[in-house]
């Protein structure tokens, strides 16, 4: 029994230790666009695409936007991230409204890989943006980003994500989560393609890589001698309330020598008394 308990107590020590290795949660990783005439899906917490109707140039010669629309079959295929490894995400069917009052497209403001993920909960996050497409153009990037300042690695960008009217991810603000700068007009010297290459228009496809998206600690940790046998001990079942198998009947074989030893002393104390 004894050594039974202590064989349970050591496999379950085991098992919780080997459940604090490489614990992941479920990140989700999405494109976020503006195109030059800002149609746009802010951030990955935004399943809709808003854009603005054939006369906004003519309604709003201020540039208040006030007639926004939600696009018809815009779709988005977001990534949920549970580890290392290769993912793709898309947009598809952005408004073909998106075109200069001289009827030429003009392209996008920005593109950027937008998530919930939090770098201070995956201090080697490194993500590698492989290519990107953008309508029928595809591009080689294979460009490495991780979060540590003052190496010879590309930082992913910081952003606070903060819901507004578009969103549906059910958050309030997301405080310092990882972003990456596909292209950004607004900051071009961090991003991964150029202004000529962003005034391509169409859907938009990137595919990239994850590296180091752990978080946890090692199963040494917690080692089986943390749950000694002695948390359960075998005299909370006495051997005289349950008789030994056939395996070990050593404790049957005691408990009859006790029995035979008290009729012995019965006996004797008989004789005495008469």
């Amino acid at each position: 029994m004894s050594m039974l308990k202590k064989l349970s107590a050591a496999a379950v020590a085991t098992l919780v230790g080997a459940s604090l290795v490489a614990v992941v949660g479920a990140e989700t990783v999405g494109i976020g666009f503006q195109t030059n005439t800002y149609t746009f899906r802010n951030h990955h917490g935004q399943s809709t695409c808003v854009f603005w109707d054939d006369t906004w140039y003519e309604e709003n010669e201020a540039g208040e936007f006030d007639n926004g629309y939600v696009a018809e079959g815009f779709t988005v295929s977001d990534a949920t991230v549970t580890g290392d490894g290769q993912y793709t995400v898309k947009v598809s069917g952005i408004p073909a409204n998106n075109l200069s009052q001289t009827g030429e497209n003009v392209g996008f403001n920005f593109i950027k890989l937008s998530s919930d993920i939090d770098p201070t909960k995956y201090p080697d996050l490194k993500i590698t943006v492989n290519s990107v497409k953008i309508g029928d153009t595809a591009y080689d990037v294979n460009t490495t980003l991780d979060g540590v300042a003052d190496n010879d690695v590309a930082d992913f960008s910081i952003e606070n994500v903060t819901a507004d009217d578009y969103s549906d991810e059910g958050f309030a603000t997301l405080e310092g989560t990882v972003n990456v700068n596909v292209w950004n007009m607004y900051a071009q010297d961090g991003s991964l393609l150029t202004a000529d290459q962003s005034a391509v228009f169409g859907d938009i496809e990137v595919t990239f890589t994850v590296e180091g998206m752990v978080e946890g600690a090692p199963a040494t940790d917690a080692p089986a001698t943390d749950a000694p046998a002695t948390d359960a001990p075998a005299t909370d079942a006495p051997a005289t309330d349950a008789p030994a198998s056939p395996e070990t009947g050593a404790e049957g074989i005691a408990v009859v020598a006790g029995v035979a030893v008290l009729a012995t002393t019965a006996a004797i104390v008989a004789k005495k008394r008469k």
